[in-house]
């Protein structure tokens, strides 16, 4: 007799947890746009609030940034044919930081805002010379636009500046952008240096 109020227990359960789904389903939250993870009003196919590991590889084992993603694999933007790691069909925005660094002429250790690529600089009042630049990682790509209406000039492996700040530039430098032009940096972890592209 136990044993069949328990069936019938589990039967109604059973039956409780498939409507449940089946409503859960068919209410907007999740279609005809939008399922919510850790979000009751997803404003997007897919709203997830908070952060997203994705791959086997780091699923379960791997914690993506606050609010970020952490990817195993190819990812395309635009392209069902991907063939690198990051695969955009279209064009590619890096948006402008202002950066006023102060009315120096020589910087050591040049602190920029490390959630940039591309730096408008400003401050100097007369020629100046950056001989390092701190926030360096593998890869990490800066270009840096003067704006200062002055010459700006980087200086090659300067001792004023600690080791893994330092800067490559072709030929033993200087390198020089006069005013409204632009150099362009990419950071060696193999040489923990940044390496200077461009003109001399």
């Amino acid at each position: 007799m136990t044993q069949k109020i328990l069936l019938r227990l589990n039967l109604v359960l059973l039956a409780f947890c498939t409507l449940f789904f089946l409503m859960a389903l068919s209410s907007s939250r999740f279609f005809p746009y939008g399922f919510g993870v850790d979000q009751s009003n997803p404003a997007s196919a897919l709203d997830v609030n908070g952060n997203a590991t994705i791959g086997a590889t780091f699923s379960g084992s791997a914690a993506a940034p606050a609010n970020g993603a952490l990817v195993f694999g190819d990812v395309g933007i635009g392209t069902s044919t991907v063939n690198t790691k990051l695969d955009v069909k279209g064009d590619l925005a890096l948006r402008e930081f202002g950066q006023n660094i102060g009315t120096g002429t020589s910087f050591n250790n040049l602190a920029l805002n490390g959630d940039y690529s591309f730096i408008r600089l400003t401050g100097p009042t007369a020629d100046f010379v950056i001989n390092g630049i701190t926030g360096g990682y593998d890869g990490r790509i800066l270009i840096i636009s003067n704006r200062t209406g002055r010459k700006m000039r980087f200086a090659n492996e300067d001792a004023g500046s600690t080791a893994a700040n330092r800067i490559y530039v072709e030929a033993g430098g200087p390198m020089e952008i006069d005013n409204q032009g632009a150099a362009l940096l990419i950071y060696s972890a193999t040489d923990s240096r940044w390496i200077a592209i461009g003109r001399k």
